[in-house]
């Protein structure tokens, strides 16, 4: 009898079933909460992306099966369980802090913790990216989401002015509100660009894991999305509104208004 060959076994069918466990857990600990990211999943825009990354994320991993395969899964028991029990205690605080963000966020951090546990720390490097991309399906709060998108309104409605301007538009604005000679235009939340900030983020993150290669490369194109995302909506609203002063209003919130958003 082969005697390495029943250990092996043995450690395997542990491995296996550790990971169905921890897996059983983690659908029950989060099937409470999850009804409500669901919502706002499907009834805000800006979050229409988050169910795709889940998905995203298995192609990622399953992409590197033969790195990962060459590697092997070696459990953590030591860094692994210290991981998991930080990542359990911040779980139980942000419960008992009854907020949603902060529930959500703990939560992508207990499933890292509990790959590390599961898999090795080799494995968890080899998919750190992935594992990051998680976060990315996390709405932001409330408080913050209107702060940002009212910062972003103002600015908007300021360059796109501005824009405006420069080619000798009779303009001027009111807080978030643009006076033209035929009408007026109103910037609102929709149009504040944080929507399309976040969309582009999260693509910028994808497209330069695929395309480049070095951290630095990676960090300067995700940081591109930033401005890209900003300018657009201000050459957005200035077209917007001289479509609205040369053309017809009714162009200008029609088609154009949809399809350039």
């Amino acid at each position: 009898m082969d005697f390495n060959v029943d250990a092996k076994r043995e450690t395997a069918f542990f491995q296996i079933g550790c990971i169905i466990a921890c897996s059983v857990a983690l659908a029950v600990l989060f099937r409470p909460y999850f009804p409500t990211l669901l919502n706002i999943w499907t009834s805000n825009p800006t979050y229409t992306h988050s169910p795709l990354i889940p998905f995203i994320v298995i192609y990622f991993i399953w992409d590197k099966r033969s790195l990962l395969r060459e590697i092997g899964a070696v459990p953590s028991y030591k860094g692994g369980l210290v991981a998991l029990l930080i990542s359990s205690l911040i779980w139980i605080v942000s419960v008992g802090g009854r907020s949603r963000f902060a529930v959500e966020l703990s939560f992508i951090i207990l499933i890292i913790s509990l790959v590390w546990l599961n898999f090795g720390i080799k494995i968890m490097r080899t998919i750190s990216f992935p594992l990051l991309l998680l976060f990315m399906m996390i709405p932001f709060p409330e408080i913050l989401y209107g702060r940002v998108s009212r910062t972003l309104q103002l600015l908007s409605s300021k360059f796109g002015v501005a824009f405006m301007q420069l080619f000798g538009v009779p303009v001027y604005r009111e807080g978030n509100v643009i006076h033209l000679a035929q009408t007026t235009l109103q910037v609102a939340e929709a149009c504040s660009g944080i929507s399309s900030l976040i969309s582009l983020f999260t693509l910028a993150m994808i497209y330069a894991y695929i395309s480049q290669k070095g951290i630095v490369r990676r960090l300067v194109m995700v940081l591109c999305a930033f401005p890209i995302a900003v300018f657009m909506n201000w050459i957005r609203i200035a077209a917007t509104g001289m479509i609205a002063q040369y053309w017809s209003l009714e162009y200008a919130q029609g088609f154009y208004h949809s399809f350039s958003g």
